[in-house]
């Protein structure tokens, strides 16, 4: 699609600033019949349209990969986060070029000069608290703070300081388990959270303009992702490793003893009869 055909959030603006639509716009410029101006305005316009095609194709391409069809347990995180480098980007480059057509079109024909600025005005009541009666300053010096004292912790004559060893439960290989699962367990809600947020954040109905508002929480709830995945994977990695070490394996078949040999009876000798 041509940069021409995209529609960009300023065309209202602009086609109220001239008076004319933007195809007649664009059909002045190319024949070079156009007021001064038009030919600005239309090259920023064209710049504007490409950057925010650009952020538009980013933002529904997260918006996708974070969408309820998607693989709870396979979050893309490497696409994940080129995507929401490029939407930052585009969103960054076309704030500026926002900027600069808005000032453009505002100093266009058929616009009056920009008003006057108000003139500063002064509190009275407050100039007068600082200066007294006669004119003269008077010095407002802060309270003084109040001394940082540490509450001293009682504790009864004869206790320990810290608990003995008997006291302390001793860990096992059950409860080492029972905590990779939770962590575990807690790791995929914050994901599952994480991701609604920005499947939320990246709407396709909402206009590009809107979503630099919501920009820094996209990239705010992109990098919780990745730590909550992280740390998903090391608890997984971990209970694995501990099931893989309390695994019986199978002992090898004892084996048989080697056989007796036979034992021949002892042949009695005859005695000489004399």
């Amino acid at each position: 699609m041509n940069a021409t055909e995209m529609p960009t959030s300023q065309d209202a603006g602009i086609e109220e600033a001239f008076g004319r639509p933007l195809a007649e716009l664009y059909a002045q410029a190319a024949a070079g019949t156009a007021v001064p101006g038009v030919q600005q305005v239309l090259e920023l316009r064209s710049f504007l349209a490409v950057v925010e095609d650009q952020a538009a194709k980013a933002r529904d391409r997260i918006h996708q990969a974070t969408g309820p069809a998607a693989d709870p347990q396979a979050v893309p995180l490497a696409d994940l986060r080129f995507r929401t480098d490029l939407l930052e980007a585009a969103l960054e480059v076309g704030a500026k070029y926002r900027r600069a057509l808005q000032d453009l079109v505002r100093t266009g024909p058929g616009r009056s000069s920009p008003a006057p600025r108000r003139p500063v005005q002064f509190d009275q009541s407050k100039i007068a608290e600082v200066f007294g009666p006669g004119g003269g300053v008077t010095a407002q010096r802060p309270a003084p703070a109040p001394p940082l004292t540490s509450p001293r912790v009682s504790r009864p004559c004869g206790a320990s300081r810290s608990p003995s060893s008997s006291s302390r439960p001793r860990p096992t290989m059950l409860a080492a388990l029972l905590k990779l699962r939770s962590d575990t367990d807690l790791a995929e809600r914050h994901i599952t959270a994480l991701r609604d947020r920005i499947h939320q954040l990246t709407q396709p109905g909402q206009a590009i303009g809107e979503l630099t508002f919501t920009a820094r929480h996209l990239l705010d709830a992109a990098q919780r992702l990745s730590v909550a995945v992280t740390a998903r994977n090391a608890h997984l990695a971990a209970a694995t490793a501990v099931l893989d070490g309390l695994r019986r394996r199978e002992t090898p078949p004892a084996e048989a003893p080697p056989a007796a040999l036979p034992t021949q009876p002892a042949q009695a000798h005859a005695l000489p009869v004399r």
